[in-house]
């Protein structure tokens, strides 16, 4: 089934405004003045993971983040620093590191939640659980197909084969 040109820009557009807003200052600071905890949500999001996953290699909390490796990095770095995870060799492999969330960290990363969630139910105070869910639901797919590289594979091949072809 075939999506239309419009449609796909609108998706685009969408998920452009969501990036922007997500990934913008304002909202990292009005979370940081509800919650107390001074991080982004990119450093919120690694310190989540941390934290249901504590001990985690690296190699695997990349994986698990789809993060550059300088990106995640810089979160370990700042998440170090500011005490909310510890860091020590693996020693299975000396070239690896593995972290854990502390104690520091378990509470921010609590707080934070707990802003995060006032903050969006009042922003979607007009919505019904039904709705959130499949709203939900249709991101979760969203999200799958857009990383698939299988699906994108094949629509390629497709499109190669269509501009191939002789008339």
């Amino acid at each position: 089934m075939a999506t239309d040109a419009a449609s796909r820009r609108r998706v685009n557009t969408v998920l452009a405004s969501l990036a922007q807003f997500a990934n913008s200052r304002s909202l990292d600071l009005l979370h940081a003045a509800r919650s107390g905890v001074p991080l982004s949500l990119a450093a919120i999001g690694v310190l989540g993971r941390i934290v249901r996953q504590s001990p985690i290699g690296l190699t695997e909390l990349r994986a698990q983040t789809r993060l550059q490796a300088a990106a995640l990095s810089r979160h370990i770095r700042i998440l170090e620093e500011g005490g909310y995870i510890e860091r020590w060799g693996d020693p299975n492999d000396g070239r690896a590191a593995v972290v854990q969330a502390t104690k520091h960290g378990k509470t921010a990363n609590r707080k934070w939640g707990v802003a995060a969630d006032e903050l969006l139910s009042a922003q979607l105070v007009d919505w019904t659980a039904e709705e959130l869910n499949e709203l939900c639901t249709m991101m979760e797919r969203l999200d799958a197909d857009l990383r698939s590289m299988d699906k994108r594979s094949r629509h390629e091949r497709d499109a190669l084969a269509t501009d191939t072809a002789e008339p």
